[in-house]
């Protein structure tokens, strides 16, 4: 991992649309965040896997399984990222079952540039908070102290 990885925020954006992904990158394309577009959940664990990357947003429904079956593939991995889900049927039940099933959050479509800054900075800083950050444990001796 070099310096520019750890300080990179990288973003995946998994759906078979070009409009999300197109989207996302004129959301993101003014700011120093890398998004990288997959379509399925074989393109998407491969790149999470090559790339390390920290932060998924993803449609409800792919061609290979849906946001469910993503997230179970990518919670097996080592460093598993940060899951979001964007869709246009957001209710309290969907918002309620992707948190409990260990997702980050809901971005409602159509996206909006402030939900999708907070809501991915808040994803990326806890993913980074856990793996990246964590400073190593110092524990003080009656002797040293």
């Amino acid at each position: 991992m070099t310096i520019d990885d750890e300080h990179c925020v990288k973003i995946l954006s998994v759906s078979p649309a070009a409009q999300d992904h197109t989207r996302l990158g004129h959301i993101l394309g003014h700011t120093s965040w890398r998004l990288f577009p997959a379509r399925n959940i074989a393109g998407a664990v491969d790149a999470v896997q090559r790339l390390r990357i920290p932060v998924v947003v993803t449609t409800a429904e792919l061609p290979d399984g849906d946001w469910r079956n993503l997230l179970c593939q990518l919670q097996s991995l080592p460093e598993p990222p940060q899951v979001i889900v964007m869709t246009s049927g957001m209710d309290d039940r969907l918002w309620s079952e992707v948190v409990q099933s260990g997702a980050y959050d809901v971005i409602p479509k159509p996206l909006a540039k402030a939900d999708v800054f907070r809501i991915v900075s808040l994803a990326w800083r806890q993913w980074h908070d856990h793996w990246i950050g964590q400073a190593p444990v110092r524990t003080v001796s009656k002797a040293s102290a």
